[in-house]
């Protein structure tokens, strides 16, 4: 039997301030935006989803020491991360942080099955009036493929909203799913994929797909452990990977070039972007134009820089540094739910790792709403840091 969401009192505040700034983050990205950006800035919307979280919190949470450290690590890295200006991917890594502290006593299972039906309406909503003519459905001509964007401003964004609402929902619902409902996504993202051609995100959604039909019938106990210990340290070896096959391009590796064909040019970009700009210890202010539209439908005239890696993307803004703490701090994550056995967040979270190399988006919450469970982990880690000595005990087991 599936579970249904059932919100307690105390949470509607969260959820409140966790449904506008969502679909203030989506609309965002719509040619909806040119119609409201003049009447509520995204500032405005900040605010007030901290002014909720805040009086939810003045409200119903006690706090302690332990509590009181684990806010001021979290916080401690938001001024890490801001370091280089407020961008908008800096921002988002605060609402991140925010959203992950206030959430700290609400089960991720019931934040994901809200997020996927709040992301998968908004999704739908916005894509049925590119096509009723409510806004536009801008068609790009790019590389010899027709790519409709379904009202948003670059063709990328309907697919990997789609794959975060898969993963969530895939999660949310485990062994329980539905066959149906895992056709119909895979539906969806067929019907997506012929009008948008975004090739990597298809096959990453389908991947999920693969995966909680694979999970659905066989245990993931049953699976060999070698997997499993693998999985958590899937973070560096993406990285790795993706910087070394980067570089490898550049040097013009023969294998390099071919997979560059096959990402449709990502190498290219990502070399391009390191030449430019290279790295530095704590990070940059870095420009990237890409080929999307601006709200009011204008194509973007200058050169084309953007870089799709995440990793990449955060080892020149963010820096070295900071770089070496997130990999180190979502492989301690991914082992905190190997020593859990939670599984399921294990494989999906190595799949968003697998698709960062293809997509920075993952980066923002409306994309990845998995950051908030990754806070979360973080935050109970700090709170219970004297019982941590078990954690590395069981660490030196498994090694």
């Amino acid at each position: 039997m599936e579970k249904k969401l059932i919100m307690k009192r105390r949470d509607l505040l969260w959820y409140l301030a966790f449904t506008i700034f969502i679909i203030y983050s989506m609309i965002s990205n719509t040619f909806f935006y040119q119609y409201i950006y003049n009447i509520i800035s995204y500032k405005s919307v900040l605010v007030i989803s901290f002014t909720i979280l805040m009086a939810r919190e003045y409200l119903f949470e006690k706090y302690n020491i332990k509590l009181l450290l684990s806010g001021i690590f979290m916080f401690v890295l938001v001024f890490i991360s801001s370091h280089t200006g407020l961008t908008s991917i800096t921002v988002n890594i605060m609402c991140i942080i925010l959203f992950s502290y206030t959430s700290r006593n609400i089960k991720f299972e019931d934040i994901a099955i809200f997020s996927a039906k709040l992301c998968f309406v908004t999704l739908i909503i916005i894509v049925l009036c590119s096509k009723m003519g409510v806004i536009d459905d801008y068609i790009f001509y790019q590389d010899g493929r027709n790519r409709h964007s379904l009202g948003f401003l670059y063709a990328l964004y309907p697919s990997s909203i789609l794959f975060n609402v898969v993963g969530l929902y895939i999660y949310a619902k485990k062994e329980t799913i539905k066959f149906t409902r895992l056709f119909l996504f895979g539906a969806i993202n067929q019907w997506i994929f012929a009008l948008t051609n975004s090739r990597m995100n298809y096959y990453t959604v389908a991947i999920l797909l693969i995966v909680a039909l694979v999970l659905k019938y066989i245990q993931p106990t049953k699976m060999k452990s070698i997997l499993w210990r693998l999985m958590t340290i899937i973070y560096p070896v993406c990285f790795a990977l993706s910087l070394y096959s980067t570089i490898e391009f550049g040097l013009g590796a023969e294998w390099a070039k071919s997979l560059n064909t096959i990402l449709g040019g990502r190498l290219r970009f990502g070399y391009a972007s390191l030449i430019e700009y290279g790295v530095s210890y704590f990070g940059q202010k870095i420009s990237m134009s890409g080929s999307g539209l601006d709200i009011f439908g204008n194509l973007a005239t200058g050169t084309y820089t953007w870089v799709d890696s995440m990793y990449i993307q955060l080892i020149q803004r963010f820096g070295i540094v900071l770089s070496v703490v997130i990999l180190c701090i979502m492989t301690l994550v991914m082992f905190k739910y190997l020593t859990r056995k939670n599984y399921w967040m294990l494989i999906i979270l190595s799949v968003f790792a697998l698709h960062g190399i293809i997509d920075d988006l993952i980066l923002y919450i409306h994309c990845n709403t998995f950051w908030i469970a990754v806070g979360g982990t973080i935050i109970n880690y700090v709170k219970d840091y004297r019982s941590n000595k078990n954690y590395l005990k069981e660490f030196d087991k498994i090694i």
